[in-house]
């Protein structure tokens, strides 16, 4: 079954896991617990043939392909599957933990924006990684206080993705004017828009003192930047 064949698996999986009883869904659970995901949709499939839709039961099958492919190689499809148990909420956050527990950086990422203090405290042990896309996570485990340093360092080095999660984090120290005056620098001048947006929200907890940059960033040629102005 191909890849796209089985995201149809995935809609389904916030609904909550429960356990699975006996009879014909038996052999599904059994795949799941040896972690095959091929023969875990193929009885799947066989057990719906005869009994119909089972939600619970479609569930752990859900779970189980989206943590094998949190763990592959592919980065677009492993964000996806990490972004699908997420917003499972707390159905998807034992999955999570596995995938944290054995490094996988964007699980770590998503139990840090959670709140998970473990997570965070991983993550900003991490900041000196010679990855960009580890870099930035690691800014989401920064002391905000500690790391003010750190964090104004990153918000212009050559990764874009690492300048975006620095300039968000920087919001949060408003109202300091020399942060101000950094992200107004990044709403003004970076060549991304990705980071000109996040600039531009990290500067709306600044109030006052950057409502006239905010006006200036309405006329960004980039809609998406001008929408965070308004």
């Amino acid at each position: 079954m191909s890849y796209g064949a089985r995201v149809r698996w995935v809609v389904l999986f916030s609904v909550g896991l429960v356990a699975c009883g006996g009879g014909p869904r038996a052999q599904v659970q059994t795949a799941v617990d040896r972690g095959d995901v091929a023969q875990a949709l193929t009885a799947y499939e066989r057990f719906r043939a005869s009994d119909g839709d089972d939600v619970p039961l479609l569930a752990r099958v859900a779970e189980l392909l989206l943590f094998t492919e949190a763990r592959g190689d592919d980065a677009e499809r492993q964000s996806a599957a990490i972004n699908e148990l997420s917003l499972a909420g707390t159905a998807g956050r034992p999955a999570l933990e596995r995938l944290a527990n054995d490094g996988t950086v964007p699980a770590l990422a998503a139990l840090a924006r959670r709140g998970d203090e473990g997570a965070r405290r991983t993550l900003r042990g991490m900041t000196d990684s010679t990855d960009p896309d580890t870099r930035a996570a690691a800014l989401l485990g920064a002391n905000i206080e500690e790391d003010r340093a750190l964090l104004l360092a990153r918000a212009v080095e050559p990764s874009s993705r690492v300048r975006q999660v620095a300039v968000s984090r920087l919001g949060e120290l408003a109202p300091d004017s020399d942060v101000r005056l950094v992200l107004e620098d990044r709403a003004r001048i970076d060549p991304e828009p990705g980071v000109r947006s996040a600039a531009v929200h990290a500067l709306g907890s600044f109030g006052v003192p950057a409502l006239e940059l905010l006006r200036e960033r309405l006329s960004d040629p980039v809609a998406s930047v001008r929408t965070a102005s308004v």
